[in-house]
């Protein structure tokens, strides 16, 4: 199998000729001969694997067992990946070196993206073997999102883009740059996109699974690096018919999306249907989100898996509203809290409290927003003050909308006030 290319550019690695007649195979880099060779790249000398086993005190013997090892954990982890077996067995001599399985664990938290747990292993005869499950070893995006929400949450400058698109260009080149700067990435529909009716570009969530599956086939692109999201997934399709018929289709909405393998689910119930006012208060629009969120829960193969994302600061009709300065208004803090703080409520009152921790994101307005004939930048003074305001709420992130044609510093200001979800809407 050949050496993954990343890895040789990372470490300027020759393509060596493997035994198979092909160039550049694991065997040539990953096996006892294949760290001397290592060691004489790097090094420019010749040492044995057993000199590299008890020489790694030393800093420049160190690094070549440390790429050693990350280019054993890179097959690991594509194996993992590709056929997803229960267990992989580690043979030969240097299975029995001391330290080798904390060592491995060590590299593939560097290879894959999320904090992996390694369960106990034991020695076998002639073997080591690691007993990885695959619930323990593939990457699972979700757990992903997780972590850089943790970070974000804990100061670091770090967020993840999410692209709001079904057009097959869009998407194309979004999941290029995104498997070229190898690099985690969010794909959402709208239910006025996607939907059981087949949404305006005639897919139901299956369909457009299915879709991104083909362009992720189509260009080589690493299934553990894509997240698949549904965005204001609500009544809002069906808001010319009453309450009880638009939720009624809005709960077959986001069972589908759920049955299809999306995970990160927006539940927005802000806007009002026939006979209500256009937008609804925050404790009708949180108890009809809660609604939805025991159905996502019901259909879901593994509920824990999902990603729930809920707010009601969307436009009203009519557009943004826009300060005296010319700029958006963002949402205020005390609105934000008012918002989760009902959210809560109604997920307690409708029996699922115990799914609140799944709450990951809110949608609020942090002063961005985007026209057919106008771009409106961020404020250089804003900042309103939305990071400490939800600082109580551990796992709960911001999450920014139409942030499309944004003046690069600001995706990175809006990392900085909490906005670990940045969202591009192009259609």
């Amino acid at each position: 199998m050949p050496i993954s290319g990343a890895i040789i550019a990372a470490h300027n690695l020759p393509i060596l000729k493997c035994g198979c007649g092909r160039f550049g195979c694991y065997e040539t880099y990953g096996s006892g001969p294949g760290m001397e060779r290592l060691a004489k790249h790097i090094l420019g000398r010749d040492l044995t694997s057993r000199e590299i086993e008890f020489g790694r005190s030393n800093p420049d013997i160190s690094r070549v067992w440390e790429i050693w090892c990350e280019i054993n954990a890179a097959l690991i982890l594509t194996i993992m990946t590709t056929i997803d077996p229960r267990t992989i067995v580690l043979g030969g001599g240097l299975s029995k070196i001391p330290g080798i399985i904390q060592a491995l664990e060590s590299a593939l938290k560097r290879v894959a993206w999320r904090e992996l747990t390694l369960p106990p292993f034991g020695w076998e005869p002639a073997a080591r073997r690691l007993q990885l499950l695959a619930r323990h070893m593939r990457p699972i995006m979700s757990d992903m999102l997780r972590d850089i929400i943790a970070r974000n949450k804990a100061g670091e400058c770090i967020t993840i883009p999410s692209v709001c698109s079904a057009h097959p260009e869009v998407l194309s080149a979004s999941l290029q740059l995104a498997s070229s700067l190898n690099r985690p990435l969010v794909i959402e529909a709208t239910s006025n996109q996607v939907n059981q009716f087949g949404g305006y570009t005639g897919m139901d969530a299956r369909a457009f699974v299915a879709f991104i599956d083909d362009l992720k086939s189509k260009y080589g692109i690493a299934p553990n690096i894509v997240e698949l999201g549904g965005d204001h997934l609500g009544p809002q399709v069906w808001k010319s018919e009453t309450a009880d018929r638009a939720m009624a289709k809005a709960h077959d909405l986001v069972s589908d999306y759920v049955r299809a393998g999306i995970k990160k689910i927006h539940l927005d119930c802000s806007g009002g249907c026939a006979g209500e006012p256009p937008m609804l208060d925050d404790v009708t629009a949180a108890e009809r989100a809660a609604l939805l969120a025991v159905s996502c829960l019901n259909a879901a193969p593994v509920p824990k898996d999902l990603i729930f994302v809920i707010g009601t600061e969307v436009p009203a009709p009519g557009g943004a509203r826009l300060g005296e300065d010319g700029h958006i208004i963002p949402t205020s803090p005390e609105a934000a809290v008012k918002t989760l703080m009902a959210h809560r409520a109604a997920f307690a009152e409708k029996g699922i409290a115990d799914s609140w921790p799944q709450v990951s994101a809110l949608v609020v307005q942090p002063g961005v927003e985007f026209g057919p004939d106008h771009v409106f930048t961020m404020a250089n003074a804003t900042d309103p003050g939305l990071r400490e305001a939800i600082s109580e709420y551990t796992e709960i992130c911001l999450e920014a909308h139409s942030t499309d044609y944004q003046p690069p510093e600001t995706f990175a200001k809006l990392a900085d006030m909490g906005f670990a979800f940045q969202k591009l809407v192009q259609h």
